[in-house]
């Protein structure tokens, strides 16, 4: 144990290698932490929530290709925080790469998933794992069904067992799981050979068989994995309703209860808005729009007169013709969209479409 305190937790790596299947096809030319999310790319609002809480050198753990991540770091010069990508050639697990990088640390760091959306005060979870002793701390909150996650068994504010997905007659009711946000010491992960490795299968079992002490800290606050195009927009709603407190949401001024709008947005004086709705820097909005609710334009898109959208993400630079009626839709960016168009119930649209086109539900709107 490093025995620092929670403001010399500087250092945080983030697990960011994820394929994105799920979330195809946004993630077709974008690796899923870079999608953009409440106007700007995921991983901008991890880091800005690590920089809030004093950490300062961030890894970014990442597939083959660093190319993507690149704008990382001017992002992260502006928050005086330093942020390093690492590529994995071969894949290592959750816990691989972590190992290679951390071999020569010696004080506690921050371990995140890339692709959970959450707000939880990590500062504290720094306060938490100094005040236990703990070898490690894990964020665990309580979910009514847990047969989709790693369940924690926690005695006296210890881990002291993991079920993995379990059968629901196996754990029928609520139940503490992994939230995605670890503190870790080094020496954790020292006993381990280099090469492919899991936290959830390998590191934390293991740690318990060998009686280490692993800290369970229980958090209320909401989580979310956006992985899927329902869940992306489900991870809208809660940071439009604040269930969930997003940086590039709350920096944006709020001019009405629920409605935020740029300062650099042009709103035609007739938009009806219905709560909540946010719309970014540069956006244009024609006349006899109306938006929402939970709705998002981001930064310079234009939404074209008499449209209406209902839970719906527009990405930046995106274009919306004239009278188009969009509903339960994400619209990738830079993508152009002629008049009147419509779509219904789950759709995402990453290509141009023509005038008049109506997309079926589910449909998935990519370039040929």
């Amino acid at each position: 144990m490093s025995g620092v305190p929670a403001a010399v937790v500087t250092r945080a790596v983030v697990l960011a290698g994820g394929a994105g299947t799920r979330l195809w096809p946004l993630t077709v030319t974008t690796p899923k932490p870079l999608v953009e999310f409440a106007t700007e790319p995921f991983l901008f609002g991890v880091i800005r929530r690590l920089a809030t809480a004093g950490v300062c050198d961030i890894w970014v753990l990442v597939g083959d290709d660093a190319a993507p991540f690149l704008n990382l770091n001017a992002f992260a010069h502006t928050l005086n925080v330093t942020v390093t990508t690492v590529c994995e050639t071969s894949p290592l697990g959750t816990a691989g790469g972590v190992r290679a990088l951390c071999s020569g640390w010696d004080d506690a760091f921050f371990v995140l998933n890339g692709d959970i959306l959450t707000d939880i005060d990590v500062a504290a979870v720094a306060a938490h794992h100094v005040a236990s002793g703990a070898l490690a701390s894990l964020v665990v909150a309580e979910v009514a069904d847990p047969s989709a996650y790693g369940v924690c068994q926690v005695s006296n504010g210890q881990i002291v067992g993991f079920l993995e997905k379990p059968d629901a007659q196996l754990c029928p009711g609520p139940a503490l799981v992994n939230a995605g946000t670890y503190l870790i010491e080094p020496g954790l992960l020292r006993a381990f050979l280099p090469g492919e490795l899991s936290f959830e299968r390998d590191v934390f079992p293991e740690a318990i068989r060998r009686g280490d002490h692993l800290s369970a800290v229980v958090t209320t606050n909401l989580w979310a994995d956006l992985g899927t195009p329902a869940r992306y927009r489900k991870g809208h709603q809660l940071v439009l309703d604040q269930a969930i407190l997003w940086p590039s949401v709350t920096r944006v001024p709020t001019v009405a209860p629920g409605i935020s709008i740029a300062a650099s947005a042009i709103v035609a004086a007739d938009v009806v808005l219905h709560q909540p709705v946010l719309i970014a820097e540069g956006a244009q909005v024609g006349s006899g729009v109306t938006l929402g609710p939970y709705v998002v334009i981001g930064v310079d898109a234009t939404v074209g007169a008499q449209c209406v959208l209902v839970d719906v993400v527009v990405h930046t630079r995106a274009t919306i013709g004239t009278g188009c009626q969009l509903h339960h839709t994400v619209i990738g960016p830079a993508v152009a969209l002629g008049a009147r168009v419509t779509s219904h119930d789950d759709v995402v649209i990453v290509t141009d479409v023509a005038d008049g086109v109506s997309c079926l539900a589910g449909a998935r709107v990519n370039a040929p």
